[in-house]
């Protein structure tokens, strides 16, 4: 029987990627940035289907986050941020993409640089 661990995992909630992100945003759940990444990802494909289609065509990528602090926040860079300075892991640009998740106001949050 799975059980929630109670410190990384609360509960468990079936809900669309949409919904995740919007319960998210309005503070009601947390997502730790590799779920938000995902979810935002899954937000490309309008049914299961087309996630699947996907999948099978494309190569995923490992990402391997860098951390970064500055004065007034701290996040993760991905690998095709153009700040990212782990050179065996950097990728091309992806103009329009998230490229960080940095924490803002007690939530994780997207940025595109």
């Amino acid at each position: 029987v799975a059980v929630h661990d109670r410190m990384e995992l609360t509960e468990s909630r079936w809900m669309t990627p949409a919904s995740a992100l919007a319960e998210h945003r309005a503070g009601r759940i947390v997502l730790m940035p590799p779920t938000l990444k995902t979810i935002e990802e899954l937000l490309a494909f309008s049914c299961t289907e087309h996630l699947l289609a996907a999948a099978r065509s494309q190569w995923i990528y490992t990402i391997y986050a860098e951390a970064f602090r500055t004065a007034d926040s701290f996040g993760i860079r991905l690998p095709h941020d153009p700040e990212y300075t782990l050179n065996a892991w950097k990728q091309q640009p992806r103009p329009g993409e998230t490229t960080r998740i940095v924490m803002q106001d007690g939530i994780w949050k997207t940025l595109s640089i």
